[in-house]
């Protein structure tokens, strides 16, 4: 009877280490898998991720603003995008120049032409990575508030655009607009 109870208890001990053992490696898989998220959480997670994606793209996004605002302003106007900012009051876009330090202090000439400027860098932000160029843009009702040099600097810009590759789609009432892209094709 002893026999048979020590061999009941090795044949128990036996089945546990068993089970000890495939706890232990169960353990290690759910360890390395925490491992693994972790790594990602904190190197690829919400705020680093972005942080990298906006570090790549801010330099195509100021140089565009950059570029716009001449084009647009003649540079009495800055346009600065900063996506990595150290807290969440900081701008995400900056403005310089212009008749106020912010946006909600410009004219309404001076925030369509801070718009516009923001609306085309990011529209050349969606093209940088792209294999194919897009060459449409579609403006409508845009620059009803431009004064008459703003609608200058914009006829200049459209055209250089068009001269470019680019077809450009105006839906626009101002008959000051229509008089300066008079050679262009209109259709009433």
């Amino acid at each position: 009877a002893h026999e048979v109870c020590v061999q009941a208890a090795q044949e128990n001990v036996s089945q546990l280490q068993k089970e000890v053992e495939t706890a232990e490696t169960v353990v290690a898989g759910l360890q390395h898998s925490v491992a693994l998220k972790r790594f990602w959480a904190v190197h690829f997670g919400r705020d680093r991720l972005q942080a990298l994606i906006f570090q790549a793209a801010t330099p195509v996004l100021n140089e565009a603003a950059s570029r716009y605002a001449l084009a647009l302003t003649g540079g009495e106007i800055g346009v600065t995008f900063n996506p990595v900012r150290e807290s969440r009051t900081e701008e995400l876009i900056r403005i310089d120049g212009g008749s106020a330090p912010t946006f909600d202090g410009l004219s309404a000439g001076e925030k369509q032409r801070v718009n516009l400027i923001v609306t085309l860098a990011v529209r050349r932000l969606a093209r940088w990575r792209l294999p194919s160029p897009i060459n449409i843009t579609v403006y409508d009702e845009t620059f009803t508030n431009l004064d008459d040099n703003g609608l200058q600097a914009v006829t200049r810009l459209l055209e250089e655009e068009t001269q470019s590759g680019e077809t450009i789609f105006v839906v626009s009432h101002p008959p000051a607009l229509k008089r300066l892209v008079g050679s262009s094709k209109t259709v009433r």
